[in-house]
Formats: structure tokens, sequence, C-alpha cells
């Protein structure tokens, strides 16, 4: 069975990356049932005192404050719409990273898709309510799909002549 590999500090960062991505993908699934699975109060009151304190911290107390204020306004009032969407983004990372990590060529256009899609969708939050953690975010699927390009283009030359990379 054919595994993503490679030496050079580009695969090592690409895999890095999509690692990074998967894990993220395994917390919203985490996230999805427990939002689901627990009362918004409660879910407010861990938030509460995790974040209790940070928020005399100057300077996490901005990041700790909005997500108190988000957990508060999300958990609340759709908490089917938020396992539905916490989910489906989580499975989709999952299987595509392990499509990456198994390299399945198909999984490396629709890796480009989907965080495009994502891109586009945090622009759009970016636009009425900016803030620098989505920003950050947003820059970092900025590389992934490049890396993804990248990574797309080595495979299929390799591919093409016969050299596909295995373990």
């Amino acid at each position: 069975m054919e595994h993503l590999s490679g030496n050079s500090l580009l695969d090592r960062t690409f895999q890095l990356s999509i690692t990074l991505k998967g894990l993220d993908g395994l917390l919203e699934i985490a996230g999805a049932f427990f939002f689901l699975s627990h009362d918004p109060s409660r879910v407010n009151a861990l938030l509460n005192a995790v974040t209790f304190h940070l928020l005399s911290a100057s300077r996490i107390s901005f990041l700790a404050y909005h997500l108190l204020h988000a957990s508060q306004a999300i958990a609340g009032h759709a908490p089917y719409f938020l396992f539905l969407f916490l989910m489906s983004h989580g499975v989709a990372k999952v299987t595509l990273v392990t499509a990456l990590w198994f390299n399945r060529m198909w999984a490396y256009p629709m890796m480009i898709v989907m965080l495009v899609l994502f891109i586009a969708y945090q622009l759009y939050v970016m636009a009425s309510n900016p803030n620098l953690f989505l920003m950050l975010l947003t820059l970092f699927d900025v590389l992934v799909i490049w890396l993804t390009k990248e990574e797309y283009a080595k495979q299929r030359n390799l591919k093409g002549r016969g050299e596909a990379v295995r373990v």
C-alpha cells in the first residue's frame, strides 16, 4: 500500500500541515458531540472555569472574553446546527487527511476545494466580525492549499514516470 513520504522541508511541512488539519478535524468531531450531549449552561460553566484565570491577564483576556461570549451565543441557540456544522467539517477533514496520508490522488484536489470553501466562509465571517484567530486560520489554510498543490504536482509527476513514492 502506498503511503505519503518524503524527507525534504517541503514534504515535512506538507505532512505536518495536513496532520494539524486532521487533528483539528478530530477536535471538531469531539466538540460536536460535546455540544450536543451537554446542556448549554454546562458548556458555558466549563468555559467560564477554563477562562476565569485568563480574564485577568491583559493580553489573553480579549481571546478569553470572545471565546466565552461565542460559546454563550452559539450553545444556547442552535445545538443541532452546531453539531452538524462541526461534525461535517471534522469528518471531511479527517477523511481527506487520511486519504492524503495514503497518497490517494483524488484527495489532493478535494482538499484544495474544501479549503477554498472554508476560506470563503471565513472571509465572509471576517467581513462582519474581524478577529485575529480567524485571520491566522485563513492564512494557514492558504499555506495548506499551496503545499497541497505543490505535493499534488510532485505526486502526479512521480506517478507519470512510474516512480510513486512508497514506504
